[in-house]
């Protein structure tokens, strides 16, 4: 009878215990015990559900693939580019940590089938982050007056894409469109895109597409951007002026402009400060 009693209460134990471990691993439950072990007393503490982590996503930019002129569309005149001008492209899209917006001049040639971008001239930007840009429309018209000035022609537009590849965004179709009503039909408009950062251009130091709108091929409703071959081409340009325009643009630089003593990436010979003698 002794062991039968025994038996009885190891099981009334076992239970208990089984029960009170289904409700701890449902809440929260502080046990006492007495000496021998026993569970004299349970209470439920409350507590507030765990809050959840939210995450937000950052928005994606769908960048469209800038194709070569189909057979059918052959590229229509040559483009040239010179290097200076490239320089400061390239210089000022270095200096910023978010998009940067500007006008192209140059020259058109009708009877050679000539555009040459000789002239690069920053203006002031407004609405900028890492993926969208504006341009002040004041800033803009002055630009243009600057580079009536020298005797040039306004041919396009310019704008970087900071961390990401050289290719136009449907944004960047609409702006390039835009800039052609603007311009207008008597020469041809580009836009310019570099990339001073891009991971994807890991190979290529700074690449770049220079790129027009025109309809996709056997559709007529459909607007695509096609790149041209660009010839980057030597120029006796004025030395002292080119510095000067490096000058103004450091000069123009904001606050959350790129720390060049400090890496951009993991890579510090992005960014690394070298002296030549």
């Amino acid at each position: 009878m002794l062991n039968e009693k025994k038996g009885i209460t190891k099981l009334l134990k076992e239970r208990n215990f089984r029960i009170i471990r289904r409700i701890n691993i449902a809440k929260r439950v502080l046990l006492t015990h007495d000496e021998k072990g026993d569970v004299i007393n349970t209470t439920i503490v409350s507590e507030e559900p765990p809050k959840l982590k939210i995450y937000l996503k950052k928005p994606s930019i769908r960048l469209i693939y800038c194709r070569p002129f189909p057979e059918g569309n052959p590229q229509k005149y040559k483009v040239k580019m010179h290097l200076t001008t490239l320089l400061l492209m390239d210089f000022h899209a270095h200096t910023s940590l978010t998009e940067v917006m500007d006008l192209v001049a140059g020259s058109w040639n009708p009877d050679k089938n000539l555009l040459t971008i000789s002239h690069y001239e920053s203006c002031r930007n407004i609405a900028s982050s890492a993926t969208h840009c504006d341009m002040c429309p004041i800033s803009q018209s002055k630009a243009a007056d600057s580079i009536h000035k020298r005797g040039l022609d306004v041919l396009g537009w310019f704008h970087s894409h900071p961390t990401f590849a050289p290719e136009p965004s449907q944004q960047d179709l609409d702006t390039q469109q835009d800039f052609h009503l603007w311009i207008g039909d008597r020469r041809p408009c580009l836009g310019v895109i570099l990339s001073p950062f891009s991971l994807h251009g890991a190979l290529i130091a700074s690449p770049f597409r220079c790129m027009v709108v025109d309809k996709k091929e056997n559709f007529e409703d459909q607007f695509v951007p096609y790149k041209f071959q660009v010839e980057v081409v030597s120029d006796e340009s004025d030395i002292e002026r080119f510095f000067t325009d490096v000058r103004r643009i450091f000069c123009g630089m904001k606050e959350s402009g790129v720390d060049f003593g400090k890496p951009y990436f993991q890579d510090i010979s992005i960014t690394e400060t070298r002296y030549f003698e």
